[in-house]
């Protein structure tokens, strides 16, 4: 419980959504406040475990690789003027020149690193698409061929390809292997630390892209050199989940939940709880297992939660960490006696206390900034606002558009399975495009002359 609150008590630096490094102290000037990560650390900056599947789009045209995708994205990005995407496109210029610049130094592998995490980064704040997932993942590829060279070169040489490079004051006995290079800075780490932050992050890039097969790859890639290494476990068996592979997932969620007894990654417990849904018997134990798991520290977690909550700032990290594992308690035993024991009144007391903690650190809902966002919404798009004539009778391409965790991917690969339609993923031709598209065709309809605003959409 102690290590719990330790690095509870300094989550900013290793919340799944902020990118290792960016905010790296140097001579030159610092990134812009705003959109850049709030702490630089070394771990690999994790994805929600439950990513944003973006609009995804099908054609029934050749079907093309991912793996021929351009891997700079070319494609003009939308011209948004919200300070943080104006922050986030300078410090990504900033970053990329600096990453150019130290090709065949010393710096290249850091620098590389820390690009490549704050592209990731962006893409998981702005959602046009993933404008930057391919250069992501061109950089992330450059970077971990780097450090295999200096890996087989110091194996080579007979040397420790886990010699850490410095050592920071963070209490890590309760880690063994790579995993007590979890939290260290990049600097810090040794060169199979770095080989797996790398490889666990182009896997996250790549399950976000949709290319969950090529994420499991580097997930093992970098399991090959520590099997327990929680990272690559945890998001191994995301992918796994979604591949429809429960007894995989079950698997590694399990070993994750052994390992991890300060429970710093949350994403098994709700985890198993989506493969105990989908297929009971893919973990031993089944639903008992986890819900003896889950009752055994509860009132741990809860104490710990109140604990930090007293001397800490109500949207502090640790206290966003702490409710959001107890969240997802109590939503997994809402689940369990809702699927399982189909007793409703415990499904609702769990269900209810698990909304709270989730309140706990979600932003109050504001009434009069929805209004507004409504009001605009209707006074753009009024009836007519297409003029006769535009648009296609064609059947193809067919465009698939949905929200978060909607189904839109399922009814894609679904329409893909058809020999007649080529599903090509979210590698979409509107991929960075969205936000131009929309302020385009919203200005053209201010002027009031149709054939603008034809011409415009055309």
């Amino acid at each position: 419980p102690m290590a719990a609150l330790v690095l509870t008590s300094n989550w900013g630096a290793i919340k799944h959504n902020f990118v290792p490094g960016a905010a790296h102290q140097s001579s030159e000037p610092a990134a812009s406040s705003a959109g850049s990560p709030l702490h630089a650390t070394g771990t690999a900056a994790r994805v929600s475990p439950e990513p944003t599947v973006r609009p995804t789009s099908a054609s029934s045209s050749v079907k093309e690789s991912h793996a021929k995708t351009p891997e700079r994205s070319e494609r003009p990005t939308a011209p948004q003027t919200s300070p943080e995407y104006i922050a986030m496109e300078k410090n990504i210029k900033r970053l990329r020149f600096k990453y150019e610049k130290s090709a065949g130094t010393e710096d290249e592998i850091l620098a590389g690193m820390r690009f490549a995490d704050y592209l990731k980064y962006r893409d998981s704040k702005i959602f046009d698409g993933g404008t930057y997932q391919m250069e992501a993942i061109s950089v992330y590829r450059s970077v971990v061929t780097l450090l295999e060279d200096q890996w087989r070169a110091k194996m080579s040489l007979g040397d420790d390809s886990r010699e850490i490079q410095s050592r920071e004051e963070k209490d890590l006995s309760g880690y063994s292997g790579l995993n007590r290079e979890l939290f260290l800075n990049y600097e810090s780490k040794s060169v199979e630390g770095l080989l797996c932050s790398s490889l666990v992050s182009l896997g996250k890039v790549q399950f976000m892209s949709n290319m969950f097969e090529r994420a499991v790859q580097s997930y093992e890639e970098c399991l090959s050199f520590d099997g327990n290494y929680l990272d690559a476990l945890t998001y191994r068996a995301q992918a796994f989940l979604i591949l429809g592979k429960f007894d995989e997932a079950g698997r590694d969620y399990t070993r994750v939940l052994e390992l991890d007894t300060d429970r710093v990654f949350r994403e098994p417990i709700s985890g198993l709880a989506k493969v105990l849904t989908a297929k009971e018997d893919a973990v031993p134990g089944g639903w008992t297992y986890l819900v003896e798991t889950i009752e055994a520290e509860l009132d741990q977690q809860t104490r710990a939660y109140e604990k930090v909550k007293a001397v800490s700032a109500d949207n502090s990290d640790g206290i966003k960490h702490l409710a959001d594992g107890l969240k997802r308690m109590h939503l997994t035993l809402f689940q369990y006696h809702d699927v399982k024991t189909k007793n409703a009144a415990a499904a609702w007391k769990h269900l209810k206390r698990g909304n709270a903690y989730k309140l706990a650190y979600v932003a109050p809902f504001n009434e009069e900034l929805e209004k507004k966002r409504a009001l605009n919404v209707q006074q753009v798009f009024t009836p007519g606002f297409f003029p006769q004539g535009i648009g296609s009778d064609a059947r193809t391409p067919i465009f698939i558009i949905g929200f978060v965790r909607s189904g839109s991917t399922l009814l894609e690969r679904i329409l893909d399975s058809h020999p007649s339609v080529v599903g090509y993923g979210e590698n979409s031709i509107f991929n960075g495009r969205l936000d131009m598209i929309r302020n385009e065709i919203v200005r053209a309809s201010m002027g009031g002359d149709p054939k603008a605003l034809r011409a415009t959409v055309q």
